[in-house]
């Protein structure tokens, strides 16, 4: 069982019940405000006491807000999604935030966030 594809089809779920607009891929055409779920990386670590796996996911949020107010907002409410996900086959035992920044694009109509979270997780569980 790959924890990087339960840990995105979990955090696609719980981010469109929260009302966003979420993908998984670059859209031709979207309404703004809108969320992708970009890259991630998973690393098994060797522990004595389990399976615990290290998935680092990255999330791209995309709005044409004038201001980064808007970005930063949803942001904030990405975070909160992540720290109370709960993921088929594993259990979730830390999150954290490894990076967190704002980008306007070069036409300056377009404001980026990008949120790279760490989920450390044991499999079994849920």
């Amino acid at each position: 069982m790959e924890a990087s594809l339960q840990l995105q089809s979990a955090l696609f779920n719980a981010l469109k019940l929260k009302g966003f607009k979420v993908h998984d891929f670059p859209p031709k055409k979207e309404q703004y405000p809108f969320i992708i779920i970009g890259d991630d990386h998973q690393k098994d670590l060797d522990v004595k006491n389990g399976d615990y796996i290290n998935v680092s996911s990255t999330i791209l949020i995309f709005s044409k807000y004038n201001g980064k107010k808007e970005v930063k907002e949803i942001m904030e409410q990405v975070r909160g999604v992540c720290l109370g996900l709960k993921i088929q086959g594993f259990e979730v035992v830390g999150v954290t935030v490894n990076d967190s920044f704002t980008v306007l694009d070069e036409d300056n109509q377009v404001t980026q966030g990008i949120l790279t979270m760490e989920f450390r997780l044991i499999k079994g569980g849920n």
